[in-house]
């Protein structure tokens, strides 16, 4: 077989025209596979930024679980000191219900002393024993004194027993 010039030129044209379109596809391709390398590096940066994300969420959820810890223990700490409070309340109100009644029986009692005009003796049968300004030896005193005997002693602090026996019994009876 004879090749001939024309032959050898649809050859070469031929050939000439695959290694064109190889080229050209290789140079596609060569594009194609940069692109997808460029989309990969793309992807890899998405992914760890959702990473890093999902980690954020995550250390916030965390976070938000140990508020919420810390809250629910706050408010259990709340309402037993608002218990706590609500019972001292109430105790104090007894209290002052208490010393309400102890006060007007003490009024009642001081309003029933009888009233005077001038100077009396703090008991029956005491007498001066110092009087203002000096002692009868002449030393500084700076006050009235009174005396009275031992049976008179023994009588008023009798007298201040019963008072107390009888304000007492006024606000809290004796029951037997």
């Amino acid at each position: 077989m004879r090749i001939t010039l024309q032959i050898l030129s649809v050859l070469r044209n031929g050939l000439s025209t695959i290694s064109q379109y190889d080229k050209k596809t290789l140079n596609e391709l060569v594009q194609i596979i940069a692109t997808l390398n460029k989309q990969k590096e793309e992807l890899i940066v998405a992914k760890n930024e959702l990473e890093i994300q999902k980690k954020e969420k995550q250390d916030q959820q965390k976070e938000l679980i140990t508020l919420q810890t810390y809250v629910q223990i706050a408010q259990e700490a709340a309402q037993k000191t608002a218990a706590a409070l609500r019972g001292s309340i109430e105790t104090k109100n007894s209290d002052i219900a208490q010393n309400n009644a102890l006060m007007a029986g003490i009024t009642a009692q001081i309003e029933a002393i009888p009233t005077t005009n001038g100077w009396t003796y703090p008991v029956d049968g005491a007498w001066r024993s110092a009087g203002t300004w000096s002692y009868p030896d002449g030393s500084i005193h700076l006050g009235y004194d009174f005396a009275a005997g031992y049976a008179v002693r023994q009588l008023v602090q009798l007298r201040k027993w019963c008072c107390t026996l009888e304000v007492l019994m006024a606000v809290q009876p004796l029951v037997i």
